[in-house]
């Protein structure tokens, strides 16, 4: 349990500063690296919470 929450304490700052930059770039005016930067911060957090889960039901 201790596990998975320190997972997620450290995901969650790390997406939160993608996304900040992912924002930065597209006031740059580069759509497809903010878009790539929001893909990136979704993977952040949804991979590691997908492996919890499957680990959950197996």
């Amino acid at each position: 349990m201790i596990f998975e929450v320190l997972i997620l304490v450290l995901t969650t700052p790390t997406a939160i500063k993608t996304i900040n930059y992912g924002r930065w770039a597209r006031k740059q005016g580069n759509k497809r690296g903010a878009f790539g930067l929001y893909l990136l911060a979704l993977l952040t957090v949804v991979i590691p919470l997908g492996i919890y889960i499957l680990n959950i039901l197996r």
